[in-house]
């Protein structure tokens, strides 16, 4: 279990992906972290994609805009994505941790957009001109898959595919006008980053 002090408690950087129908190793392992906590005392915070200068999904997602001429749109790019800046993540976490909220936040602009259209997005903002090709998951997975097993590293791993194939809309709303916060949109995100 979860060691605490008298009178602590947890806050957890969760995800969108945490979710009961989650299918990726990394969807579950956030949901079980989270329901190991108390929501009448914790603080659980899903943000959406986090859109950040550096690392993480997003900056492996610049780095293949950048190196790749053709980029697979995994069952279309049909997914919706909800973005989340860096600065107002820390703003939201901030303004819950002042204001003693317990429970779960979801944490990303209020209006999804597609998986394609933030791809084009990020292409657009860093002056490239992939091809986007629609491809269908699951002979993509299974290659992956094959891939894995003998010890070779696919462009795009198996558990990436759950993770698009498990993307789902939430509504912010309420959740960001209890914070009084205003995330920017993707769009706005990608510009305000020094890319």
């Amino acid at each position: 279990g979860l060691s605490r002090g008298a009178g602590s408690r947890f806050v957890f950087i969760a995800s969108f992906s945490a979710h009961e129908d989650a299918r990726s190793y990394y969807g579950r392992s956030k949901l079980a972290m989270e329901q190991a906590l108390d929501p009448a005392r914790d603080l659980i915070i899903r943000p959406g994609l986090v859109l950040a200068p550096a690392g993480g999904v997003f900056g492996a997602m610049a780095a293949q805009i950048r190196k790749r001429r053709i980029i697979p749109l995994i069952a279309g790019g049909k997914q919706p994505l909800q973005t989340i800046h860096i600065d107002d993540l820390c703003a939201g976490v901030v303004a819950a941790v002042e204001r003693g909220v317990a429970g779960r936040l979801l944490l990303a602009e209020r209006t999804p957009i597609t998986m394609r259209e933030f791809l084009e997005l990020l292409a657009q903002r860093l002056h490239r001109s992939p091809a986007f090709l629609p491809v269908p998951a699951w002979p993509i997975f299974w290659v992956a898959r094959v891939l894995e097993g003998l010890g070779l590293r696919a462009p795009i791993t198996s558990e990436n595919i759950l993770g698009l194939l498990a993307l789902r809309s939430a509504d912010t709303r309420s959740d960001l006008a209890m914070l009084n916060l205003t995330p920017r949109s993707a769009e706005q995100s990608l510009r305000d980053l020094p890319l």
